[in-house]
Formats: C-alpha cells, structure tokens, sequence
C-alpha cells in the first residue's frame, strides 16, 4: 500500500533544498528541529498542488495544525476540521535558493 502523503512530499522538496529550508511557523532550521513534516493546508492529503502544500517543523504541524498535545507558547490551534484557511505563519513560504 503506498503512502497517498509520498507524492506531496517528493513535489514539495523537488525544488527546495532541506539544509536551507526554515519552518514558517517558528522558523527553524533543520540543524534545530527533528524533522520537516510537509503539510497539506486544505487537509486534503491528495490535494498535491504546490499551493496546498507547506513544510512545518514537526512541533509546528503536530501541536499547530493537529493538535496534539506538543506544549509549545508559539503554536497556533488549527482551523476547525484543517480547512480554513492557512495562518499567517504557516502560508506557503517563498524558497531563498
């Protein structure tokens, strides 16, 4: 069974390089978090459109966007179901290659 998440992460990172990459939602590098989950903004994990897809630090997207239970005083609640629309510190970030 393949993962339907695989092809939103291979489109993300196509163009983008991890190693300069920072997390829009508190802005770290990946030298300082465990790992970039990349994020479909309308929650639809088949929605592979470049637009509906952002990379979030594992914090910022489990405790952020899913609300887990990740104690953090810079992450935001998520919209109600994930589908309004994304927070500010979470829009599709422009890449600095």
């Amino acid at each position: 069974m393949t993962d339907p998440r695989a092809t939103g992460r291979e489109k993300f990172w196509q163009h983008r390089d991890p190693g300069r990459y920072r997390c829009p939602g508190c802005g770290c590098g990946r030298s300082e978090v465990q790992s970039f989950h990349v994020h479909h903004l309308d929650g639809n994990k088949e929605n592979n459109d470049e637009s509906n897809l952002v990379a979030l630090c594992s914090s910022c997207h489990l405790g952020g966007e899913h609300n887990l239970d990740v104690d953090d005083p810079r992450l935001q609640p998520p919209s109600p179901s994930g589908t309004g629309p994304p927070k500010p510190s979470i829009s599709r970030p422009t890449d600095a290659n």
